[in-house]
């Protein structure tokens, strides 16, 4: 029992400890800047009970339903921000639901409640993964979706963008290793989906202005960054996640952004740091501390 106890305590605290050092070292969290951003996740099933960005598929749909219920329009990333500069004095909400990591779960539970309620979202695949099993997570390994799957999402409408080719924390990279994730991933996809790619999300929200300049010569316009930050660029989105404790209520204040001072700003602002004890936790030899 003592064993087990242990084992849960150092699952939940060791990432957000190493997520605290890393941000110490790397970079700092701030607030949100006031621009359009929505909702980020990653796995969604009826299945997994372990790892913090989990959601349950029920829950999920009853999410959805509430949104179509309150008439907020999920749109794409492509969108909003086509929408954000064709008028820029226009007060049309903007409210974006993605997608990290391309978990084949997303096809057989995410999909059909989408459709069922005509949602449109943006999808983020690890695209060395595509086909095969996560290997880049502390979790343990799911599948991830297939090329076939990807190009069945992009005709229904979805947006489809790159989480790069094998989810670095982007701004410990070289240079020639920064433009070789974000190039060649965005390649593949658009070989795949027969679209372009336009939009990028940082893996563990981890950007600075090397990796967005970057981005843009890669032929990136538009970025999702997984956690609330200021000092964003233009059409970077900052996205809020959501959390297997989150409510159904807690994620549908989450896509109001209604509260500002509250327990659900400040989770959004705490959880992101377990994504950044990932880096840590599985540090890679290519890493570099300085550019």
């Amino acid at each position: 029992m003592h064993l087990l106890w242990y084992l849960i305590l150092s699952a939940f605290f060791v990432p957000l400890i190493l997520g605290f050092f890393a941000t110490a070292v790397w970079g700092r969290m701030y607030q949100p800047a006031d621009q359009p951003g929505g909702i980020v996740f990653h796995l969604v099933n009826n299945t997994s009970r372990w790892g913090v960005s989990y959601y349950p598929v029920n829950k999920f749909e009853k999410f959805i339903e509430i949104l179509h219920r309150k008439g907020i329009v999920s749109r794409t990333l492509a969108e909003s921000a086509r929408i954000k500069e064709s008028d820029k004095n226009s007060h049309l909400p903007l409210f974006c639901i993605t997608f990290d990591d391309g978990f084949e779960d997303f096809y057989h539970y995410v999909l059909p409640v989408l459709e069922k309620f005509n949602v449109k979202v943006t999808l983020f695949p690890i695209v060395s993964y595509i086909g095969t099993t996560a290997a880049w997570d502390v979790f343990p390994s799911r599948a991830h979706l297939s090329k076939a799957q990807l190009r069945e999402i992009a005709d229904k409408g979805h947006e489809i963008g790159s989480h790069s080719l094998t989810h670095p924390d982007l701004t410990m990279l070289n240079q020639r290793d920064l433009e070789r994730e974000l190039t060649e991933s965005r390649l593949i996809l658009e070989d795949i989906i027969g679209r372009k790619v336009i939009s990028l999300s940082f893996p563990y929200g981890r950007w600075n202005s090397r990796v967005w300049n970057t981005a843009r010569h890669s032929g990136y316009s538009i970025a999702s960054l997984y956690g609330r930050q200021r000092k964003l660029g233009n059409n970077i989105f900052p996205m809020k996640g959501a959390y297997a404790f989150d409510s159904v209520d807690r994620l549908v204040e989450k896509a109001e952004n209604s509260l500002f001072n509250s327990p659900t700003t400040a989770q959004a602002v705490i959880m992101p740091h377990f994504a950044k004890g990932s880096t840590v936790w599985k540090f890679r030899k290519e890493y570099e501390f300085f550019h």
